[in-house]
């Protein structure tokens, strides 16, 4: 059983209304949080750049809200209106870039989650790729299966919410490695085929997500207001049986939560993907999809927009004491982990987006023996040559001004505007492999790494390869577009029209 995307025709402003209310209610409800002393913020580091402001919040040494983070709501006097200039999307319209005017750059708030969620998700496809190059230089075989399972607790009532995930972010540590133990030593989990024989797992992806029960949230109830919960996605060698591996997990789950009941109803396991009418299984789009965001961005417009920051009513003061255990329950947490094989992969894709240090070839006397040489924008440009599905990036083609009424005129973008909103992703799209680089000290790590760049078809310099690249890409799509109305491939893909890339 494939996932599927609910509504492949949804296109990014049909859902941007939606993003702009969400948006706005996030940063009032955390300027309201500061002002009613539910948040903190950092104190600066200095006396030069200490400010008046219009409301004194608390200061802490490590708050829950930066300095000018604050101080740029706070110049709002609680007015944060983002300002939208533009929406850059790709030829489907279902993701874009936006441009638009927020200083305060407050990590999960919607727009800045929307901009950032298709290169997340390009990544993920990237990571994925990565596993099925190691599998093959480990194993001799790139092939692994995908299984998704979800688990969950009972809801947890409020101002329980940061100890409860923190329980679960523990439990589920020893889930995934007693999944690994099962295969290897023969004495943890151990999920089965066919034939009831144990199957390795390979690796694993873990993302914690929080949302909030909409009656209990509506009628200010604070019991079991907050539903925490764990999505997974297990790589595995071989095929698992559904059936038995589905009871095996949720005993263990059970288990590890023996303080707790456990419904068997909310507990499911499937696969992650199957093979399709395509040239290919898309294994890794659809995980990478899975795995999208952080929290969603939708909701924060269950929560309301508060007015009057001083004079709360008892209803706003509770759903802003809400919005508050959820905000400092998730900031700094890693509510995404990745495991084995994965774990590994994203190290390699980590390697790349930190620089890589080659030798120093440069005249400054004072220059160190290494310089740092980022191209992981070339890596997004490039495939793995032997890779079956060629994954096209979010290329942004059109414009979509925003017009009165609140609708969009959406636009073709022309030559020069196409550079330009594409403009981070050119700019570092060719790379040559050097014979300089600095490798990791663990041999086994240096060499894989080396392997896996041999094996990596980066776009060759000069403006014509360029151009051949999108060429290569606009055929792709075009011999893809009759098919996607029954499948869902990459995230730009999901629309029975397409734009071409002009």
């Amino acid at each position: 059983m494939a996932i599927k995307i609910k509504d492949s025709s949804k296109t990014l402003s049909g859902k941007f209304d939606t993003y702009i209310k969400s948006q706005y209610k996030f940063l009032s409800l955390v300027h309201a949080g500061a002002i009613n002393g539910l948040l903190t913020v950092t104190k600066p580091k200095d006396n030069k750049h200490k400010h008046n402001f219009k409301h004194q919040p608390i200061l802490s040494d490590n708050g829950d809200l930066g300095y000018e983070q604050y101080y740029h709501l706070d110049m709002t006097d609680n007015v944060v209106i983002p300002h939208v200039t533009m929406v850059y999307s790709n030829g489907a319209n279902t993701a874009g870039r936006v441009v638009y005017i927020d200083n305060t750059r407050i990590a999960h708030s919607p727009l800045r989650e929307l901009n950032e969620a298709s290169k997340r998700t390009q990544t993920m496809v990237k990571v994925l790729d990565t596993a099925k190059q190691l599998q093959q230089i480990r194993s001799g075989s790139s092939e692994f299966c995908s299984y998704m399972t979800t688990l969950t607790i009972p809801n947890c009532n409020k101002d329980e919410l940061d100890q409860v995930v923190g329980s679960m972010s523990t439990r589920i540590t020893a889930v995934i490695k007693a999944l690994q133990d099962g295969y290897r030593n023969g004495n943890g989990l151990r999920l089965v085929d066919h034939n009831g024989r144990p199957v390795q797992i390979l690796g694993a992806i873990v993302k914690i997500e929080i949302t909030i029960n909409q009656v209990k949230l509506k009628t200010c109830d604070s019991q079991g207001i907050f539903h925490p919960h764990i999505h997974i996605v297990l790589i595995t060698a071989n095929e698992l049986a559904l059936g038995p591996s589905r009871r095996i997990l949720f005993h263990y789950w059970s288990n590890k939560n023996s303080d707790m009941i456990l419904s068997r109803k909310a507990f499911n396991f499937k696969k992650a993907y199957s093979k399709n009418q395509m040239d290919s299984d898309d294994s890794t789009s659809i995980v990478a999809e899975a795995t999208k965001y952080a929290t969603k961005p939708t909701m924060y417009k269950l929560l309301p927009t508060i007015k009057d920051s001083n004079n709360l009513t008892s209803d706003d003061q509770f759903k802003l004491e809400i919005f508050c255990e959820v905000f400092k329950t998730i900031k700094g947490r890693q509510l995404s982990r990745s495991y084995g094989l994965i774990r590994d992969a994203t190290g390699f894709v980590n390697f790349l987006k930190n620089g890589i240090m080659v030798k120093y070839r440069g005249n400054n006397p004072m220059h160190g023996k290494h310089e740092r040489i980022s191209i992981f924008d070339a890596f997004m440009f490039g495939n793995y040559n032997d890779n079956k599905q060629i994954h096209v990036p979010d290329i942004m083609t059109t414009r979509n001004e925003l017009i009165p009424g609140g609708n969009f005129n959406q636009v073709d973008l022309s030559d020069d505007e196409l550079l330009y909103a594409n403009k981070g992703l050119l700019s570092g799209a060719t790379w040559e492999l050097p014979d300089n680089i600095k490798w990791p000290s663990n041999n086994q790590k240096a060499d894989e790494y080396k392997e896996l760049l041999t094996r990596f078809g980066f776009v060759q310099p000069g403006l014509g390869n360029i151009i051949d690249q999108l060429q290569s890409w606009i055929q792709t799509i075009d011999q893809r577009k009759d098919k996607v109305l029954h499948t869902v491939l990459d995230a730009s893909e999901r629309s029975a029209t397409f734009i071409p890339i002009q």
